[in-house]
């Protein structure tokens, strides 16, 4: 059975032409390289040109253009598109045409792909700075003078959260009290009524 597939193989690959072998080769090396780096991306081992100090400029300009994945995608759309091109009867000129396109096509595609997953990366870092002057509610009533016990639902940064809090009142806030922050101290939050 193996020996039979191998024949057929052999066969095929001493029928075609150069050009047709070449766009071959192309299409089946970058599909190996981009099927390598998609699973490299699976387990974490995601090595861009970045890394490899291959990119000039910076992640919002050029930089996707010229990554390996870019790359790859250039030389998956090239030599994918010459190859098929070549089969349905089209000449040498047309197919190296519609590879070119095909490949730029690609590599903008991917260019555009990692672009946009850039803009969605965050660290996750909550910023309690950008709490101050926001309004909320009491949760748990803020004893008086500073002490600490209390907590406060605010909304901030486009999320409700329920954080700690202080106030320099002399009388407790109960909780449902409207708040607005006045400062911030790392996690915890001064408070004053609103």
């Amino acid at each position: 059975m193996h020996t039979l597939l191998l024949a057929g193989m052999d066969q095929w690959w001493a029928e075609l032409a150069t050009a047709h072998r070449v766009f071959f080769f192309i299409a089946l090396m970058s599909s190996l390289i981009a099927i390598g780096l998609s699973l490299a991306g699976l387990l974490g081992l995601d090595h861009d040109a970045a890394a490899l100090g291959l990119e000039h400029g910076d992640s919002t300009g050029d930089a996707e253009a010229f990554s390996i994945r870019a790359i790859t995608g250039f030389f998956l759309g090239f030599g994918w598109a010459g190859y098929i091109s070549l089969q349905s009867g089209h000449s040498l000129p047309l197919a190296a045409l519609a590879a070119l396109v095909a490949g730029v096509i690609v590599m903008y595609a991917i260019r555009f792909t990692l672009r946009s997953m850039r803009k969605l990366k965050s660290d996750g870092t909550m910023r309690y700075d950008k709490a101050v002057g926001a309004t909320g509610s009491v949760y748990v009533s803020i004893p008086p003078s500073g002490a600490a016990g209390g907590q406060v639902v605010v909304t901030f940064d486009n999320r409700n959260e329920t954080l700690p809090a202080v106030q320099n009142g002399a009388e407790a806030l109960p909780a449902g009290t409207r708040i607005r922050v006045t400062a911030s101290d790392g996690r915890l939050l001064t408070v004053e009524k609103a």
